[in-house]
């Protein structure tokens, strides 16, 4: 008899196909105590206090989106209901990209104060601990010389080992505005902007404190996608194409190419968020080869949907742009051989209106009409369904970039993506051949969502939270404050498990 027979364990998931990085086979997981404690073919699996039959469905290690932006409402509010919502995509670790200027009551048009993280997050991490359904980290957005030299602090007594840089908007109100975009840096939470200077301390700061932090960069040179803004207006242009030429790839090229270097000498790993150009994917590559330690995360959106469908139409005003295809080939393809690392998906809480305007660009843009939308509900089910059933990406490197080396980028891996023993009991059970059009009903929200309106195939139809199930056949089980805050430890990119 097999050792593990013997145990008992709280529950089983039995008769799958297991997916790994490595490969699939058949058979099971069982979790104790909120750990995997057993993952292995049915014979050698342990008796379960709950065993479930998943009749030869896939399991998966529980997905890991390192990119998201609660608090654009009231934050706690955005954090429940976010974290609710992401497990009907089998998301169980989420990773909140958040900014000192809004963590409040949510976006409005006045100037935010750009204050320390010590004043602001006692209450962010009490949020998730009251409100989460699902496990989150943090991500602090940094844009004063003050919250820079503070880095180490916030890594040592927060947890918190992941930094971006919105070099996007470092002109902030500035910059924007001549672009055509009023106040959207004060929406955004960076009124003031901040300069050169600022994204060197922090990346000095990160680079001495080691593993696992990290700089994280929005590559998107604006200063010259303003003068795009206008041959645009003066145009007429209201395609989407049109929008993509607001912003060209080789802007996001620029940005990675120069930060790339700053990173070298600062010895801070670099992390490229959103990546959604070829030119970017080839400034990463030569960066790398240079010797920089740096990382590429797509989204789904950027790789699946081009400038000339409708759905999304004017629900594809994002930022970045969607481009062709030809540019979207190149994406898979990096995504496919190594080239970008993981996935995340841009997961920003907007109501339609947000997005929807009289025209793609005009003049008297003052609420920039062209953010963002949700994508947690959708982030697996596009890999599947998109890359997966349509032969473009293995199942097996579908599971390394969205839970694996999401995770690992984070320095939650094995702690999250994995299906090990010790690693927390974060699985997900998958129908690949289940069909779902995505409307507000079956992502449960009225928000602006990427794949609106689209047929998906391959959907979670169970999500299990360090052994809680807290979505099982289309309805959301879990409960607010299921969830737990993940502070990350230095010294490692690992993460111990027991």
């Amino acid at each position: 008899m097999d050792r593990y027979t013997e145990l008992s364990v709280e529950l089983v998931l039995k008769n799958g196909r297991i997916v790994t990085p490595e490969g699939v086979f058949p058979g099971g997981v069982a979790i104790n105590e909120g750990k995997i404690v057993v993952v292995a073919g049915d014979p050698n699996l342990p008796v379960g206090d709950r065993t479930i039959d998943v009749e030869g469905k896939h399991i998966l290690p529980g997905v890991v989106d390192p990119h998201t932006h609660p608090g654009k409402r009231d934050f706690a509010t955005d954090i429940m209901n976010e974290s609710s919502v992401a497990t009907i995509g089998g998301t169980t670790t989420m990773g909140a990209i958040i900014k000192s200027s809004r963590m409040g009551s949510g976006w409005s048009n006045d100037p935010p104060k750009q204050v320390s993280y010590k004043e602001t997050f006692p209450a962010a991490k009490k949020a998730v601990e009251d409100g989460a359904l699902i496990d989150i980290f943090y991500n602090f957005a940094i844009a004063t010389d003050e919250q820079a030299l503070e880095i180490p602090f916030y890594a040592k007594e927060y947890g918190v080992t992941s930094y971006k840089f919105y070099l996007g908007y470092m002109g902030g109100n500035r910059i924007t505005r001549r672009r055509g975009l009023g106040l959207f840096a004060s929406r955004l939470g960076i009124p003031d902007g901040f300069d050169d200077g600022t994204i060197y301390l922090g990346f000095e700061s990160i680079g001495k404190l080691g593993p696992p932090c990290m700089a994280h960069i929005h590559a998107e040179n604006t200063f010259i996608a303003r003068i795009f803004f206008k041959r645009i207006l003066k145009e007429g242009r209201g395609d989407m194409a049109g929008w993509s030429a607001i912003s060209p790839g080789w802007l996001e090229a620029i940005h990675i190419r120069n930060y790339a270097y700053l990173a070298k000498m600062t010895g801070a790993p670099l992390y490229v968020v959103h990546i959604n150009s070829a030119e970017g994917v080839d400034q990463v590559l030569k960066a790398r080869a240079d010797g920089t330690e740096i990382y590429a995360e797509a989204n789904p959106q950027h790789l699946w949907i081009d400038e000339t469908q409708d759905p999304p139409g004017m629900y594809g005003k994002l930022t970045p742009p969607i481009r062709d295809r030809a540019n979207n080939d190149k994406l898979v393809s990096a995504l496919r051989d190594g080239g970008i690392f993981c996935m995340g998906t841009d997961h920003v809480p907007s109501m339609p209106d947000d997005n929807v305007g009289p025209g793609f660009v005009t003049e008297d843009m003052e609420v920039y009409r062209g953010a963002g939308g949700i994508g947690m509900q959708t982030h697996l089910p596009s890999m599947l369904s998109e890359g997966v059933n349509k032969g473009r990406l293995s199942l097996e490197r579908t599971v390394e970039v969205c839970c694996k080396n999401s995770a690992w980028a984070a320095g939650l891996y094995p702690k999250k993506g994995a299906l090990i023993a010790g690693a927390d009991g974060d699985v997900v059970v998958v129908d690949m051949k289940l069909t779902k059009k995505v409307t507000q009903e079956t992502i449960q929200s009225k928000f602006n969502a990427f794949f609106r309106e689209r047929e998906l195939t391959g959907w979670p139809v169970m999500t299990i939270l360090r052994g809680n199930i807290v979505f099982e056949d289309g309805q959301i089980t879990g409960k607010p404050g299921t969830g737990k805050y993940l502070p990350r430890k230095l010294g490692s990119q690992l993460y111990p498990v027991s």
